[in-house]
């Protein structure tokens, strides 16, 4: 199968994709067993085309990468940042925080 991807009217595709798209010609040849996933996913009803189907992965792999990027960045806060000591009134006071109960002294 080959697919065109980007060479077609944009503003079929819903709200999900602006109109102001560049056009941008990709062609690709898939194996027969993704060429059937893909044609199941559109007769299933997901994706109205092979080209939506393939702009909604780019889609996701940005927003995936993005949020793999806040996470490196809010774990990299989280080392860079004062630390407490771990000790048993730590996790006691930890425990009754998230199970709702008084903290008790250790």
């Amino acid at each position: 199968m080959w697919v065109d991807l980007f060479n077609c009217r944009y503003d079929r595709y819903n709200d999900r994709y602006p109109k102001s798209v560049l056009t941008m010609n990709v062609i690709l040849a898939i194996p027969e067993d993704l060429q059937t996933y893909i044609e199941a996913q559109i007769q299933a009803g997901a994706y109205a085309s092979a080209v939506e189907y393939f702009l909604d992965l780019v889609q996701q792999d940005r927003l995936r990468k993005q949020a793999q990027a806040k996470l490196e960045g809010l774990l990299q806060e989280g080392l860079d940042s004062e630390g407490e000591p771990v000790t048993a009134a730590y996790w006691q006071n930890l425990r009754a925080s998230v199970l709702g109960g008084e903290s008790k002294p250790v």
